[in-house]
This record gives C-alpha cells, sequence and structure tokens, in this order.
C-alpha cells in the first residue's frame, strides 16, 4: 500500500515537473518571438531612415500634433509627420498599424488597377509590404506569393541576392531570395508591390534580383508613392507603377516653416 501510494505521489511529482518544463519551454519561446518582434520592429525603422538619407543611427522625431492627410484609395488616413532631421521630414506610413480591413481593401483596389497586366505570381519586401502582398494576391484570385527578405534566416542559407544602397549613408542592405522558390519566379509575370515606394531603391534592386532569376515583371504596385525621386531612380520601369495615392515629403522655407517638396 505504502509503495502505490508512493508511486501515485511519483507520478504526480513527474506531472508537475513536466508542467513545469513546458511552462518553462513556452516562456523561451515567447522571449524568444518578443525579441525577434523587437529587432523586426527596429530594422524597419532603420529601413525608413535608411531610405530617406538620414543616418541609421540618429534620432527619428515624432510630433502627435503634426499630421498629413493621405488618400489611399477609397481611404484616407492621417500619418504623423516624422523629422528625419533639421530640413527633411516625410508623413509616416507603417502599413501594419492599419488594421486587417484596410489592407484588404487596398489590395483590392490594387488588384483591380493591376488587372490588365495578367499578373501570375506577386513579390514584395518584407516586413511592410507583406499584408499588401497577401490581400492583393487573394483579390487577382491567386494562391502564391513571393516574399524577398532584408534579415538572414536559415532558409536563405545559399540564396540568391542583391545588394541595396542607400546613396547618402553608403550603407548596403541586401535582399535575400530562396532559391527554393525559384520556379514560382522563373518565367512568369510577377508584379512586385510595396507598402512605400520613395527612392526607389528597394524596389530597383528587386526588379535587377527578378530579372537575374529570369522573372518577367509587368508591373509595380503600393499604396503610395512618396516625392518625386522614385521616378527618376526607376528610369522607364517608373511606367509600370500603379499607386493608390501621393504623398509629398516636407521641406523649410526661408522663414523655417515646413513645406510640402511636391508629388508626382
Amino acid at each position: 500500500m505504502a509503495l502505490a501510494e508512493q508511486g501515485a505521489v511519483t507520478g504526480e511529482e513527474r506531472r508537475t515537473d513536466g508542467d513545469a518544463t513546458l511552462v518553462e519551454s513556452f516562456a523561451r519561446l515567447v522571449e524568444r518571438h518578443s525579441q525577434h518582434l523587437s529587432t523586426a520592429i527596429e530594422a524597419e525603422r532603420e529601413s525608413v531612415a535608411c531610405r530617406h538619407g538620414r543616418p541609421c543611427d540618429s534620432e527619428v522625431v515624432m510630433s502627435a500634433e503634426r499630421t498629413y492627410r493621405a488618400q489611399v484609395g477609397s481611404q484616407t488616413l492621417e500619418l504623423p509627420i516624422v523629422d528625419l532631421n533639421d530640413e527633411l521630414s516625410i508623413a509616416l506610413l507603417i502599413s501594419v498599424d492599419h488594421g486587417v480591413g484596410f489592407s484588404e481593401t487596398a489590395g483590392t483596389e490594387l488588384a483591380a488597377a493591376l488587372a490588365g497586366a495578367d499578373v501570375e505570381i506577386v513579390v514584395s519586401v518584407a516586413t511592410m509590404g507583406i499584408p499588401l502582398a497577401i490581400e492583393t494576391t487573394r483579390a487577382l484570385g491567386l494562391d502564391d506569393y513571393v516574399i524577398l527578405h532584408k534579415t538572414e534566416k536559415i532558409h536563405l542559407a545559399g540564396g540568391e541576392s542583391e545588394t541595396v544602397r542607400s546613396i547618402t549613408t553608403d550603407k548596403e542592405q541586401r535582399l535575400l531570395f530562396d532559391v527554393a522558390r525559384l520556379p514560382s519566379v522563373a518565367g512568369r509575370r510577377v508584379a512586385v508591390v510595396d507598402d512605400v515606394i520613395s527612392t526607389g531603391g528597394s524596389i530597383t534592386a528587386a526588379l535587377r534580383l527578378l530579372r537575374r532569376l529570369g522573372a518577367q515583371p509587368v508591373a509595380l504596385g503600393c499604396l503610395v508613392t512618396e516625392g518625386t525621386g522614385w521616378r527618376r531612380a526607376l528610369g522607364a520601369d517608373a511606367d509600370m507603377v500603379h499607386s493608390l495615392g501621393a504623398i509629398p515629403v516636407f521641406g523649410r522655407d526661408a522663414s523655417g516653416e515646413m513645406v510640402a517638396l511636391g508629388v508626382d
């Protein structure tokens, strides 16, 4: 009897130890996910800074009192204005902050704009382009899309890449392509979509990479274009751009007042 009771207690202890181990493992998983998310958010802040030529380790100043009302297709957004430096500011559009409904509507409207291009596959750049890629793919009646990454991941080892260079900071990033996805793009009509086309650096790098892999880019899509520099950067490829809106960049006039520098 004593042995049976002792065995029962030992079994309960084993279950308790097992539960504790499971909880600890889950806690470690949550911690790793949290760290990964924090790293991804910081990387996106760096990407926003670098694509506007701001030194990537300097501070972004956001004022909740200054906003820009942007029209993105049928939807209107109030975007906070961010100072990149003393002379340049932008209206900051972070696509993942605007909800599932926003992305679904934007993807549907962008798909309508791309309908005449006979797109076979949608490609986007991580991370802010992913919601738009998913919804555009869905609205086009497709069931597959490809993401180009900017951070190293285990499945990207030995893959194809293309350098993205910031003209003013001379800091390089790389777009990374998983070679296992090559059949998804080679010889196929591709639409490259992203949240914002600003300097044109990321989208032109994506085009170089995809063409080298044998893809046929037939359309470029975005929520908004920003400023006018993207058209010069894209050259003849600018004619492929389909945008749901356009926002300016902001400078300072002689009196120091903020002024919009134009859209294209």
